[in-house]
């Protein structure tokens, strides 16, 4: 279905060719951040190259959520549909209204394969949370008793029956490991805890043994959590458990990790953001830490750390209602200026570029950017 085809979606493309954004490579003076002036006097924020951005393509539309598939593609939910937009071409993914096919792959309910009695659900008109993506597979809640996963050619292969189980109601979507077994995190019924959750193919669910403070994929196919001392690596072989990675105190947090977010890239290495810098722990061990933005003066709430995105080249995205930043596996810091971003969730592709939904003065609007190296 081509794009003009749709309604009830606004879309606006803008040709990549003629949108080219920002100029030749600039190196700024060594008294500006990233992400705006220093604002203390000899404050020193980590040099970068103001960098060209090409927009590939640009569309106006409700959309509340938004993830990427492995071929590059974007998964859009909106109130109660998921759509998929593929080069010039958006086509529905998900209507609560179809009543639901017999899914290919199972994820049945704890204790029973298959359940003896799997509740049917009707062909209602239904909300729908998309809570990410693995593969070509999109992960939403539907209502509030189940859990699918839709593929990029409409087939539905993951069905679970979550008001079944010890998850609560809203839980999020951490990724699939390598064996196959897709992780979530969510207060447990019983315990009333944050845990993560292991959801095996053959449909039983495992509950973590400790608490875990975010959860979430990595670059190199691996699920991470961490909690207020260290970072692990979640395995569902042989049995659910959680590999140590690296403590804070070795990275010098001390007990601040629940002021930053964190990625672990392509090559296995571990980024690190907080409201004003990221770090970046090389695999031999180097450990640099990049100043992006000067220290704030005056504190009105908790700083919230920058939201940073591994891609699939090595590098992290980061991005504010002006600019957008890359920084590449060797600490080269790109910056991107843009217009009219507003508030941003980011989103890499698996070819390097990225997706952005922003709401700003134009409304929600998303955009398609390719790196500046493509």
């Amino acid at each position: 279905m081509r794009l003009n085809a749709m309604n009830r979606l606004r879309l606006v493309l803008a040709l990549a060719s003629l949108f080219t954004l920002g100029a030749a490579p600039v190196v700024p003076s060594s008294t500006d951040c990233a992400f705006g002036p220093a604002t203390r006097p000899g404050e020193a924020c980590a040099p970068f190259t103001i960098v060209p951005v090409r927009l590939r393509s640009s569309l106006s539309q409700s959309a509340d959520e938004i993830a990427t598939l492995s071929d590059g593609s974007l998964v859009v939910q909106t109130f109660r549909a998921l759509y998929r937009i593929h080069e010039d071409t958006i086509s529905p993914l998900w209507d609560g209204r179809t009543r639901l096919p017999r899914p290919q792959v199972f994820y049945w309910k704890a204790g029973s394969t298959p359940p003896p009695r799997m509740p049917t659900p009707a062909p209602y008109f239904g909300d729908v949370e998309l809570l990410g993506a693995f593969d070509d597979t999109a992960v939403f809640q539907f209502g509030s008793d189940w859990i699918y996963g839709v593929g990029s050619d409409g087939t539905v292969k993951v069905r679970f029956y979550l008001a079944g189980s010890d998850m609560s109601d809203r839980p999020t979507f951490a990724g699939r490991d390598r064996d196959g077994t897709l992780w979530f995190k969510a207060i447990s019924k019983r315990s009333n805890r944050d845990t993560a959750y292991a959801l095996y193919p053959n449909g039983t669910l495992s509950a973590l043994p400790t608490t875990v403070g975010i959860a979430f994929q990595g670059s190199t196919g691996s699920v991470y959590a961490t909690n207020d001392s260290a970072l692990f690596e979640l395995r569902s072989i042989p049995y659910v458990h959680a590999r140590l990675v690296v403590t804070w105190d070795r990275l010098r947090f001390g007990n601040m990790n629940s002021l930053r977010r964190h990625q672990v890239g392509a090559d296995g290495s571990l980024w690190s953001s907080s409201a004003t810098s990221v770090v970046h722990r090389h695999l031999d061990g180097r450990f640099d830490e990049m100043r992006l933005r000067g220290p704030f003066m005056t504190i009105s709430h908790i700083p919230i750390p920058f939201d940073i995105r591994s891609s699939s080249d090595g590098s992290v995205w980061l991005a504010s209602p002006t600019k957008l930043v890359r920084i590449t596996s060797d600490d080269r810091i790109e910056v991107m200026n843009v217009r009219d971003l507003g508030a941003s969730e980011l989103r890499t592709a698996s070819d390097g570029s990225v997706w952005l939904r922003t709401v700003g003065q134009s409304g929600t609007v998303i955009r398609h950017y390719s790196a500046p190296t493509n």
